[in-house]
């Protein structure tokens, strides 16, 4: 797979949670969003197409992008996507496409501001 640099126009920042797996003074799940890495970085992005597209669609997945990055470790299920006001929960781990470690296909789910 060969993204051109040209298509890296979407500036993003990945995201986990660093009080994953604690609780607030509520005992709701406690949030504490931080950059897993400390520079942004610039993405390819896709709504799903093909199989993909239809096979999603079977979950009403309308909302789903997918994000073409350089390689980076480091990125789990659960993290999410920011791209400037919109952000996006990263479904599954990444998919390294080529086995090269040159490309990751990480595959979100838009996260609507009234928490759908």
């Amino acid at each position: 797979m060969a993204v051109k640099a040209g298509e890296l126009r979407h500036c993003i920042t990945i995201q986990y949670n660093a009080a994953l797996g604690q609780t607030d003074e509520n005992s709701f799940s406690a949030e504490d969003w931080r950059p897993l890495c400390s520079k942004s970085l610039y993405a390819k992005k896709d709504g799903l197409k093909g199989r993909l597209f239809y096979q999603a669609a079977a979950a009403q997945a309308e909302d789903d992008i997918m994000f073409t990055i350089r390689y980076l470790e480091g990125i789990k299920a659960g993290m999410r996507v920011i791209e400037g006001s919109e952000t996006f929960e990263v479904k599954v781990s990444p998919i390294d496409v080529d086995g090269l470690r040159q490309w990751l296909e990480v595959h979100t789910r838009q996260v609507l501001q009234n928490g759908g």
